[in-house]
């Protein structure tokens, strides 16, 4: 598709984004039994909820998604990701139940009002994952839950390096509020819809990270498609699940044909020693 058409046209964008997403299959209820299964078994196993944040940037009047860089003090050291985190059934089933009824902002957009007219359990599955976002959002940069405006979800996403299953919601943003990073986030970052259009965005990319060994330490490699972000510290790398989501929804939404990426460029990124474990706060 032509991104251009939606150049100084955020209305159209947003339409646009709430179409595809309502037509779109969903597998949450599915996989939050699989989670709840394993759980149940005695499985360290669990069921993740992420925010996809979408925030109109004036100038240049285009929207831009929001990303947090993970502090070195928790897993994943240093990595961009959505806001997030783990399901917290007592305050998420208490504030699922504020957005039932209509009481925050946030439960009054058309996608979730649709939402609510399905089954017991759907909506009891979908309403956890948003009431979690919308929490873990606040906590982690300061989003207030009436700033965000449900738009839709994506399909679940397994993780490779931890037992967890990811739940993707889309939310656009109001204006109007300045973020807050605690100390699981060492800054938040912008990145236009466009760069996804730019082929120069894209790369290879070799990671490095060093893990304890009686020789003294051993350097494992891994290497996977990635973006180049600028920002002002530099370049970061978005991978992983993240890039993984995000490429995701702009195939779903925007024809992006992520078949057809095939980056030249090649970029080395060693990873901190306490990526796996985050490190120890004094």
């Amino acid at each position: 598709m032509d991104f251009e058409a939606f150049v100084g046209n955020p209305e159209g964008l947003l339409g646009r984004v709430a179409e595809r997403l309502e037509n779109g299959p969903v597998d949450f209820v599915d996989q939050m039994q699989f989670v709840e299964k394993k759980q149940a078994a005695g499985e360290k196993y669990a069921a993740s909820a992420v925010l996809l944040p979408l925030e109109l940037d004036v100038p240049p009047k285009e929207y831009a998604v929001i990303l947090n860089k993970r502090s070195t003090y928790v897993q994943q050291a240093g990595d961009l990701c959505f806001p997030g985190g783990g399901t917290d059934r007592k305050l998420d089933g208490i504030l699922s139940r504020l957005l039932e009824w209509r009481i925050l902002p946030t439960g009054r957009s058309d996608p979730l009002r649709r939402l609510l007219r399905t089954s017991r359990r759907e909506r009891d599955v979908f309403l956890l994952v948003l009431a979690s976002v919308l929490r873990e959002s606040w906590e982690e940069m300061r989003l207030p839950p009436w700033k965000v405006e449900y738009m839709g979800a994506l399909p679940t996403l397994w993780m490779q390096s931890f037992p967890r299953v990811i739940f993707p919601v889309v939310g656009k943003v109001r204006s109007g509020w300045m973020a807050k990073p605690n100390w699981e986030v060492e800054s938040v970052l912008r990145l236009p819809l466009r760069a996804f259009f730019d082929p120069e965005s894209y790369a290879n990319c070799r990671f490095l990270v060093s893990a304890p060994s009686n020789d003294g330490g051993a350097v494992h490699e891994w290497e996977y498609p990635c973006m180049v972000i600028q920002s002002d510290s530099g370049e970061e790398i978005l991978w992983g699940a993240t890039f993984k989501i995000l490429m995701n929804f702009m195939q779903r939404v925007f024809d992006l044909p992520v078949d057809q990426i095939n980056p030249s460029r090649e970029v080395v990124k060693e990873l901190s020693p306490y990526y796996f474990s985050g490190k120890p706060r004094a």
